[in-house]
């Protein structure tokens, strides 16, 4: 006759092994070499039970989410701990000749650093105005690229320039240089877009997936209203860096701003749902 695998339930009790979930009534837990003392059939399949004193005291662990958001924070803290830089831009539009019609900077402080439109070597398309509310009219006084790109260069020397996808803005700082026949600085950046779809878990085919800037974000915190048509860098009103005293893990950005972003404030629907989807324009 076959030796028996499996314990009954009546057996596993009268030699008092418990279940994971009986050990953690006990305030008990498995260790990290503690071995199944045996496994009880219940049908189909089995459990393991344990020897409560093969055991150690139970103790929260920290879920893959808890480890991934505290490799979020540490990023951040850094991020905050060498006075990085915030930037936003608005553009002429998405493709390879547009260029920048607004840019504002700010520090973690929330102290405004740059705030002007920029006037461009092209017509700002009628698509692009109802995205950003732009008009040419609105920057035909305002200083060109050059005049502009000292005082840029100058705030972000030395500095980690962040930015909510951060490769369209350096794309479009990138094509504005060129535009103007002048040499664009290397910069460092970080994305605060990639950033915070780490913290939710968020992935894509291709990394951790494009994502609207939200409502309420724990590196961001946008509080939204209807006037002015700055870039939101410059609409804080007042940006903090601080790490919650309640979880000291998540250190966050956080940054009040005057308005929505931008697709939702667009006169034409479609082109906001294009451009959303797009992952650039939606800043």
């Amino acid at each position: 006759m076959a030796k028996r695998i499996h314990l009954k339930p009546a057996e596993a009790k009268n030699m008092g092994l418990l279940t994971k979930s009986e050990l953690k009534m006990a305030g008990l837990m498995p260790g990290p070499t503690t071995r199944p003392a045996g496994s009880v059939w219940q049908g189909r399949s089995a459990y393991s039970v344990y020897r409560p004193d093969d055991c150690i005291t139970w103790r929260r662990g920290l879920s893959p989410a808890q480890l991934r958001r505290q490799s979020v924070s540490a990023v951040v803290k850094d991020l905050l701990g060498n006075d990085c830089v915030v930037i936003d831009v608005e553009t002429t539009g998405l493709c390879q000749t547009a260029q920048i019609c607004e840019i504002a900077m700010i520090d973690t402080g929330g102290s405004t650093l740059l705030n002007t439109f920029v006037r461009p070597t092209c017509s700002i398309p009628a698509e692009a105005t109802a995205i950003h509310g732009i008009t040419d009219a609105m920057v035909s006084d305002a200083p060109g690229w050059p005049d502009v790109a000292s005082q840029y260069e100058e705030l972000s020397a030395g500095k980690k320039v962040v930015a909510y996808n951060a490769a369209f803005d350096s794309r479009m700082l990138q094509q504005t240089y060129a535009q103007h026949g002048l040499i664009a600085p290397c910069v460092a950046t970080a994305c605060a877009m990639q950033l915070y779809a780490r913290w939710r878990g968020v992935k894509a085919a291709s990394g951790w997936r494009w994502m609207n800037s939200p409502a309420t974000n724990p590196l961001v915190r946008l509080k939204w209203g209807f006037h002015g048509s700055q870039t939101w860098a410059y609409r804080l009103s007042q940006a903090e860096a601080w790490v919650s005293p309640s979880r000291p893990s998540q250190a966050c950005l956080s940054v009040s701003r005057h308005r929505a972003i931008r697709p939702w404030h667009c006169s034409d629907p479609v082109a906001a749902h294009n451009h959303t989807r797009s992952g650039e324009f939606a800043h």
